[in-house]
């Protein structure tokens, strides 16, 4: 309901907005809706949050790790202990578009990547401990897979005029 409350504080502050917003209050409520359904199952929305569906953090979800020699992934970067095989949690915005999925792109299709996490991810020594098997039906799997499709779609910048330059682009 928290990101309820900021869309209609928004409308109220910012009425002309009020066509970009609908699509964010309607988010909202799939999320909600979502969230209450499944609170006991996924809290996906433990990093996949905010406005861009992500924390900005790195966690090891296990992909990759059953390789020979994994990536280690921001543990390369940052010498930390439990940065093994940790990558930063990607945006779920306009997520259709971007296959294939993961660091590594092992996950070819959405379906995929919600049966990785149903599994539990990839058991090793670093997995983060807030991936665990879901458990989820095959409703769930369907309500989770057409709720990220509803994150893609045309992107429209209202009370701008569009470019010359970013026409040119688009053709």
């Amino acid at each position: 309901l928290f990101c309820l409350g900021w869309v209609i504080f928004a409308i109220i502050l910012f009425p002309f907005l009020f066509p970009v917003l609908i699509p964010l209050l309607i988010i909202c409520f799939t999320v909600a809706h979502i969230r209450k359904k499944n609170e006991k199952k996924g809290n996906c929305e433990t990093c996949h949050v905010g406005f861009n569906f992500s924390d900005e953090n790195y966690y090891n979800i296990g992909v990759g790790m059953q390789a020979k020699n994994p990536d280690l992934g921001r543990h390369a970067v940052q010498e930390l202990e439990g940065y093994q095989g940790a990558f930063k949690t990607p945006t779920l915005r306009q997520i259709t578009e971007t296959a294939p999925y993961m660091h590594d792109g092992s996950q070819k299709t959405l379906e995929e990547v919600i049966t990785f996490y149903d599994k539990g991810g990839h058991a090793n020594k670093w997995l983060n401990s807030k991936i665990k098997p879901l458990k989820l039906t095959k409703q769930e799997k369907q309500d989770l897979l057409e709720f990220l499709k509803a994150l893609t779609g045309e992107i429209t910048w209202y009370g701008k005029e569009k470019s010359s330059k970013m026409a040119s682009l688009k053709n």
